[in-house]
């Protein structure tokens, strides 16, 4: 696995990355060191018991790996783990989404942030479609407003929509899941981005993975 710390949460590199101006498909690990990604090495949690303390699994970034490393803390009853890790995993939720995503225009490979306040303008756009323009302004990260088409317009839309929506479906399957979960071990051990056991996804989000592996 291949990933990238961000605010101490992995961030698990997509199967669909732009590099050098092509889109790639399950990109090699050369290609991911390339984009800042690295691999993650996990380790086995230490096996010591000490009564009223767990084990908290943690991630430290060294120059070539991201090392997964143990903190034994003070126990929470159950549902304030629930309650730590829901927090931690709709952070990354959120961040995931901001962070925004590439979409390949007619100019070229575009990035497009989609803070709050980004899917409000891009999902305005479509009453401005509506409208009868033909040619519509919008601006891709840190480039000026140009004049897009239509077809680019509906295609950033869609995209958009898409990323969101899965990105909101999945961070609910993980919540459900560790409501669900009795296990603190198995619950502090919970990330952003892994991938949920089958009888934990939502049938939404189920539908999502099988169009999405029908793209790979």
């Amino acid at each position: 696995m291949y990933a990238k710390l961000e605010n101490g949460y992995l961030r698990s590199a997509p199967k669909t990355v732009q590099w050098q101006r092509h889109t790639v498909n399950n990109p090699s690990a050369d290609k991911l060191a390339e984009l800042g990604y690295k691999p993650v090495l996990y380790t086995d949690m230490p096996t010591e018991v000490t009564e009223g303390k767990h084990w908290e699994s943690e991630w430290e970034e060294e120059e070539t790996e991201i090392r997964q490393v143990w903190k034994l803390v003070e126990d929470y009853d159950l549902e304030q783990i629930r309650t730590l890790k829901k927090s931690e995993i709709s952070d990354a939720c959120e961040q995931t989404i901001y962070n925004g995503i590439d979409v390949e225009m007619s100019t070229g490979t575009q990035h497009f942030s989609l803070t709050e306040k980004d899917q409000i303008n891009i999902f305005g756009l479509q009453a401005t479609i509506e409208s009868g323009e033909t040619q519509i302004e919008y601006h891709s990260d840190g480039n000026p407003c140009i004049y897009y088409c239509v077809e680019d317009i509906q295609k950033l839309i869609a995209t958009a929509m898409r990323f969101v929506k899965y990105n909101t479906t999945y961070c609910n399957s993980l919540n459900v899941w560790i409501s669900k979960e009795t296990n603190a071990q198995t619950i502090s051990e919970m990330y952003y981005g892994m991938e949920i056991p089958e009888e934990h996804q939502s049938e939404v989000l189920k539908n999502y993975i099988r169009i999405k592996a029908k793209d790979l």
